[in-house]
């Protein structure tokens, strides 16, 4: 089984790789989307709260805004993608043969969201870059910029939760890009990434945690000891969430539905 899920993760790769050569374009317009989202927020959006909350300078402000946009960036393509897919896939007539396959939906959604997301790294290194030019960082940033992108995984798995729940949807619904999209938005403003947690329901938001773990150890403040917990657990229960309401919507459309609302 394990080998054949290897295989499942080299083949998405390939395809992955050879999709994206064929839609430059796209690639490139995510990219100049992203930068010019992050480059907006970095000059307009106050960075008096991030500094009243942690005692820290605006330059430190900006790594911490930083920081938190890169669990962001991460979580939002996460969701994007997995809706897109099940929804895609509804309406094209292949999740009707996705589910015939020898593997679970969910799995096949995941090892392509993977693929495509370490494809993105790119956007990653364009950030930074840009980052450089903004303001001046250092190896510590460097290093910091790694740790966010590590510490995100679990965040990226609450993400693709939510992302099922909203594939839910898809399934029966046409128009869920558009919920999607609000979501992106509410979570750029609400899930600590401009702004800190001020209300404990912002900790429910699956990178909320990890942003200000990452945010606490670059201004050398003490991790509560509850935080990585907290952490793992929201997102387990996103996840797990997402996974128990999909395969029941999935069976659902199996018995009720025909695959043909499209």
């Amino acid at each position: 089984m394990k080998s054949h899920v290897f295989e499942l993760v080299a083949q998405e790769i390939r395809f992955a790789l050879k999709t994206r050569r064929g839609y430059k374009i796209g690639i490139v317009s995510d990219l100049v989307v992203i930068t010019a989202t992050f480059v907006l927020m970095f000059y307009f959006q106050s960075s008096y709260g991030l500094q009243d909350f942690y005692g820290v300078s605006e330059q430190t402000a900006k790594v911490l805004y930083f920081l938190g946009f890169l669990f962001w960036q991460f979580g939002t393509l996460a969701l994007g993608f997995c809706s897109s897919m099940i929804s895609n896939d509804a309406r094209s007539g292949i999740l009707e043969l996705e589910v015939q396959s020898g593997y679970p939906v969910p799995l096949l959604v995941l090892v392509r969201m993977a693929a495509n997301l370490l494809l993105n790294l790119v956007i990653v290194v364009a950030l930074v870059v840009v980052f450089y030019f903004l303001s001046s960082i250092s190896m510590k940033e460097i290093g910091f910029v790694l740790l966010a992108c590590l510490l995100s995984v679990p965040a990226i798995l609450g993400m693709f939760g939510i992302g099922l729940l909203v594939g839910c949807v898809s399934l029966k619904e046409k128009g869920t890009n558009s919920i999607t999209l609000i979501l992106q938005a509410v979570l750029l403003f609400l899930g600590n990434v401009s702004t800190p947690i001020y209300f404990s329901v912002q900790h429910a938001i699956p990178f909320a945690d990890g942003i200000e773990i990452v945010r606490s150890l670059y201004v050398g403040m003490p991790v509560a000891a509850w935080l990585p917990w907290a952490y793992v657990l929201v997102n387990a229960l996103w996840l797990g969430a997402g996974l128990f309401l999909f395969g029941r919507a999935l069976h659902h459309e199996r018995v009720y539905g025909t695959f043909d609302t499209y």
